[in-house]
């Protein structure tokens, strides 16, 4: 994502992964990415309801169900906790490791894999596209050092 400075698409994303946390129950994960995508939305010039009004309207329903389950001041401190990062790189990669950090819970994800099949959670990413035979290594998403290499033998 180095160079990547799209902040509506990505404070758009945030939210959607905002409203999938709050929906799986990790209410303070999503306050944070929360507050994360609003300093996207505010560098870029814009909000959610660019996007329409029933994006607009599940914003409002997300911040709410927060509300409940938090109460406002930790609502409101885990909403400044995601506010804190200045760049698109920054604010990914703070959204994407809070992941499993919510009240030291870990979200279940055993839907994520099929029957039978081994939990894969940690691993390295394979590039499937035709014509690549790299593996995604994620490195330090906020200084943009994901890189690809080739897969392991």
């Amino acid at each position: 994502m180095r160079g990547f400075n799209d902040h509506a698409m990505l404070a758009r994303m945030l939210e959607l992964l905002a409203w999938a946390a709050a929906d799986g129950g990790t209410h303070e994960r999503a306050a944070r990415v929360l507050g994360a995508a609003d300093v996207l939305w505010r560098d870029a010039g814009s909000s959610i309801t660019a996007f329409g009004p029933q994006l607009a309207e599940q914003h409002t329903r997300c911040e709410r169900s927060l509300v409940d389950a938090l109460d406002e001041a930790p609502y409101a401190k885990a909403f400044a906790e995601g506010g804190t990062h200045s760049t698109p790189c920054q604010a990914v990669g703070f959204a994407l490791a809070t992941a499993d950090t919510d009240g030291g819970t870990e979200p279940d994800n055993s839907a994520l894999s099929a029957p039978g099949e081994p939990d894969t959670r940690g691993q390295a990413v394979t590039d499937r596209r035709p014509g690549t035979a790299g593996v995604l290594r994620f490195g330090d998403l906020g200084t943009g050092s994901a890189s690809t290499s080739p897969p392991p033998s």
